[in-house]
């Protein structure tokens, strides 16, 4: 069946700014949330650079604090125009969840806080351990409501394209949130009842499975077939960001 969302993305803003239609709150899009991820993904690189003999030392490096507050700051303008959008028109938060590509960004939000989890750590364990639960916890979910509509849904062919690529990327990022909160920063265990390392490979067993199963499905479909369409050949950058992080979470 098509999907209930058509792929194309409404080529208007120049048309729209003609008409002085540059409404923010309306035109905020949810993978506008992939620009703070990026930076702080960057930040969290240059941190392990910073800080590789010592993990405690909080001032090894300043690239990686300035990219962090950038980060946060952008993401925090960014959150408080697509609340607002929320509250505003839910309608198109709804289209957006519901659209091909678009959809899988959503995943960029948990990203962002579970990175920002991993940057707070050596200042606050308990602050950073908190927002890796989040983030953690907000991107299982949305992996398996995304797999579910993918299931119980009958989708057309425009759903098979790389940005599905996202839900792994995010769930290799929380096995490193995992791994890092509980065996370098001894994170509380619960009573013991929390093993860090264990969870952290329920994480990465899942983000590998969906990551072989969604390459799968998506490699020769993006390029041979004519259900590849142009507007998603800038999500293909995602399968490039999957292995990247895959090893590292390995």
């Amino acid at each position: 069946e098509p999907s209930k969302v058509d792929l194309v993305r409404k080529d208007r803003l120049e048309l729209e700014y003609k008409l002085q239609d540059v409404n923010l709150i309306r035109h905020t899009k949810i993978d506008f949330f992939a620009i703070p991820m990026a930076i702080g993904a960057l930040a969290y690189m240059f941190k392990l650079t910073d800080n590789t003999h010592d993990l405690t030392d909080f001032n090894g490096g300043y690239a990686y604090q300035v990219l962090a507050l950038f980060s946060v700051i952008t993401a925090g303008l960014i959150a408080v125009f697509y609340t607002l959008r929320l509250l505003l028109h839910p309608q198109k938060i709804w289209k957006e969840w519901s659209h091909p590509s678009q959809g899988n960004y959503f995943s960029a939000i948990t990203i962002c806080i579970t990175l920002y989890g991993l940057l707070l750590l050596p200042k606050s364990v308990n602050g950073g351990g908190a927002l890796i639960w989040i983030g953690s916890i907000g991107q299982m979910l949305i992996t398996v409501i995304r797999v579910s509509d993918l299931v119980y849904s009958p989708v057309s062919d425009e759903w098979l394209n790389p940005s599905m690529m996202m839900a792994p990327v995010g769930n290799y990022i929380c096995t490193i949130g995992f791994t890092t909160f509980g065996l370098l920063y001894n994170g509380p265990n619960l009573r013991g009842d929390v093993n860090y390392l264990y969870l952290s490979r329920l994480w990465f067993a899942i983000a590998t499975l969906f990551a072989i199963v969604f390459f799968t499905l998506t490699f020769r479909r993006s390029f041979s077939d004519h259900y590849s369409d142009n507007r998603n050949r800038p999500t293909l950058y995602v399968w490039l960001a999957t292995a990247s992080i895959a090893g590292p979470a390995y």
